[in-house]
């Protein structure tokens, strides 16, 4: 389904329309707009399994706010991984 976004990290925000899966874990942001938006990384490595079962390697961070077609959550982790 698609949704609007907006991300807030300590450098700025970002928003945009976006497919978004409501059974997801987390939410999974490309590594350029991380670095743009300035999110703070915690250190943990992790590895996500998406839908079609492919294995992607990502690192946890947490971005100011994260909102979904307006409703927003404070201090949101999310997983950082640079798009192929």
């Amino acid at each position: 389904m698609r949704a609007r976004v907006r991300l807030s990290g300590v450098r700025g925000s970002y928003s945009s329309t976006a497919l978004t899966d409501i059974g997801a874990r987390m939410t999974l942001v490309d590594k350029l707009l991380a670095e743009h938006i300035g999110v703070e990384y915690t250190g943990r490595a992790l590895s996500l399994v998406t839908a079609s079962r492919h294995v992607v390697r990502a690192l946890e961070a947490s971005v100011s706010e994260l909102e979904v077609e307006g409703e927003v959550l404070k201090y949101e982790a999310v997983a950082i991984a640079e798009s192929r």
